[in-house]
């Protein structure tokens, strides 16, 4: 979730309408639903899609809680602030959606979709296909994107893309430290905060399942009902006894140590890198758990240890090209970086680009290759990445 793509502004959101909801019920409160408005905002500014069932699922759940418990002569006032908030939020995206794409009711990502054939629809629906774009990189992205649409109609298709989903849950938002409290959760299931959380995660998952792309960001506003279902099996499992002793109160002191004590032992290992250098690849593969790919990473460590500075060319045929993991890009100063990253643009525009760099190290990056395949273009010896795939 924490990436270049964001994520931070939606889990807030989610947050904040996961917090004050409760609230408004118990004791309605113009602050609270003002805060469950907001909440809502940026939800759906941020993750529109995801939002919309997340939202829908809480408003169902406020509608069934005020009706069990008496509550519906109060519902109207309480959330009346948070509504106003949500109706001039929606306004200002209905504005912005005009004067972006002509159509107050058209997003710009639906716009690029229709200009540009990417990214492609819901998977039910039939492929966007654009004739005419000039850009030959927005082209060879939009093929192997409607070739990727059309296996998603099929089942091992479907089957690989929700192998995904888990995946990269697993590393967004849980992970092994995690894993037993979530597990415990179980055992607190009729609880109504459990109920809660596991539905509007049940809720977005099926969304998501619409969906043909998956990236951890998408379920930001999920964050806090992670963390919710995290907290019920903490409190079980400190609870559990063994024969009258208090083991499950061990296991979760245990347990929250290790949690606080994993990223230092994370940033001993980075500093201990010049003492022991066999720590850097090690270290690039757990940096890299969270993209899609490590062989990015290992190929960064491998050129990193050169001499010098160095340019990578990354060769990737159009036919090949994976419209998740991504190879090339740089921070904002390029100047600075020891390895320099850019597409293979054709012999000529390449030697424009090495004149340019001219005192860097040139290295053929082919991608595709199985194992990727690091090839010498400024007559330097060849070099052995391991690990690479």
């Amino acid at each position: 979730m924490d990436s270049y793509w964001g994520g931070g502004v939606a889990a807030l959101g989610g947050a904040l309408v996961f917090g004050a909801i409760p609230r408004v019920l118990e004791g309605a409160t113009i602050r609270h639903s003002l805060i469950a408005g907001v909440g809502t905002a940026l939800s759906l500014t941020t993750r529109p899609y995801e939002s919309v069932f997340f939202l829908a699922f809480v408003l169902g759940w406020v509608l069934w809680r005020a009706k069990s418990a008496g509550l519906w002569h109060r519902l109207p006032s309480a959330l009346l602030p948070g509504a106003v908030v949500v109706v001039a939020t929606g306004l200002f995206m209905c504005y912005q959606d005009l004067r972006v794409t002509g159509n107050p009711l058209r997003l710009p990502y639906i716009e690029v979709q229709h200009q540009y054939g990417v990214n492609q629809p819901l998977i039910f629906f039939p492929d966007v296909f654009v004739s005419g774009v000039r850009d030959r990189q927005i082209t060879a992205e939009a093929a192997t994107q409607i070739r990727f649409h059309k296996r998603l109609r099929t089942i091992p298709g479907f089957l690989a893309k929700e192998a995904g989903w888990l995946r990269t849950t697993w590393r967004c938002f849980l992970g092994f430290l995690p894993l037993p409290p979530l597990l415990w959760a179980w055992a607190a299931r009729r609880q109504l905060a459990f109920f809660v959380a596991f539905g509007a995660i049940t809720v977005v998952a099926l969304a998501n399942a619409l969906y043909g792309y998956f990236f951890g960001h998408y379920d930001a506003p999920l964050a806090v009902a992670w963390l919710l279902l995290m907290m019920i099996g903490w409190r079980q499992m400190r609870c559990w006894k063994y024969h009258g002793r208090p083991v499950g109160l061990a296991f979760s002191r245990a347990l929250s140590i290790s949690v606080v004590l994993s990223p230092w032992v994370l940033y001993a290992a980075r500093a201990a890198e010049p003492i022991w250098p066999s720590l850097q690849t090690w270290n690039r593969r757990v940096e890299d758990e969270f993209s899609v790919h490590n062989n990015r990473a290992l190929t960064l460590a491998c050129l990193e240890a050169q001499p010098g500075r160095q340019l990578a060319i990354v060769r990737t045929p159009p036919s090949s090209r994976d419209p998740g993991p991504e190879w090339v890009y740089n921070s904002a100063d390029m100047n600075s970086q020891r390895v320099l990253w850019a597409d293979d643009l054709g012999e000529a525009e390449n030697r424009t680009l090495m004149r340019h760099f001219s005192g860097r190290t040139v290295w053929l990056i082919e991608s595709d290759e199985d194992p990727v395949r690091i090839a010498p273009l400024s007559g330097q010896a060849a070099i052995k990445c391991p690990g690479l795939r």
